[in-house]
C-alpha cells in the first residue's frame, strides 16, 4: 500500500496506523457481513509440571495483568482483559481505543511514534460496536475456498 496501486486489501491494525504515520490515507471498512475476528490465546500443555509449570503460570498471570494489554491496545489490538489494560492506559487512550471517541490529543504507539492524530475516530467505532460485528472466529471459514477464488477474480479483473 505504501508504494501505491493497492486500493483494497486485508490488513492488520498496526499496519493501518504505520501507513497513516507515513501519510498514506487508509480507511478500514466495516463490512455489513461482519468482521473476521482473531484471537491470540495462550495455553499450557497438560505435560508441563513442576518449576516449568509455575513459570508458565507466572507468565500467563503477567500476560493477563494489564500492561501487555495496554501495549497491544496502542497498536490497535484488543486485550484479553480490557479492564486490566485500562489501568495502564491514559483516559484519552481508553476513550479512543475502546470507547470509540475522538482522540482528545495525539496518541502514540508503543514505540513513541504518533499513530493517532487529535480528533481522529477509530474506524468501526467502540470495542462493543466492533466486537458485536465479529461473525467468524475460526482460522478458516467454511467459505474459505469460495472467497479465495472470488478474491483472485477481483484481483485479475
Amino acid at each position: 500500500m505504501s508504494r501505491g496501486g493497492v486500493c483494497l486489501q486485508s490488513i492488520w491494525s498496526p499496519s493501518v496506523f504505520r501507513l497513516r504515520q507515513t501519510g498514506v490515507d487508509v480507511v478500514c471498512s466495516a463490512p455489513v457481513e461482519g468482521y473476521r475476528g482473531w484471537y491470540a490465546g495462550l495455553c499450557l500443555s497438560s505435560r508441563v509440571t513442576g518449576a516449568v509449570l509455575e513459570a508458565a503460570y507466572g507468565y500467563l498471570n503477567w500476560w493477563l495483568s494489564g500492561k501487555p494489554g495496554a501495549i497491544l491496545s496502542r497498536q490497535g489490538y484488543y486485550a484479553a482483559t480490557p479492564q486490566r489494560a485500562r489501568s495502564f492506559l491514559e483516559e484519552k487512550e481508553w476513550n479512543f481505543w475502546y470507547a470509540g471517541q475522538a482522540a482528545a490529543s495525539d496518541l502514540v504507539d508503543p514505540f513513541g511514534g504518533v499513530c493517532v492524530r487529535s480528533g481522529d475516530i477509530r474506524d468501526g467505532g467502540s470495542y462493543a460496536t466492533r466486537m458485536s460485528h465479529v461473525r467468524v472466529w475460526n482460522s478458516f471459514m467454511d467459505e474459505q475456498n469460495y472467497l479465495v477464488r472470488r478474491w483472485r477474480e477481483f484481483l485479475n479483473a
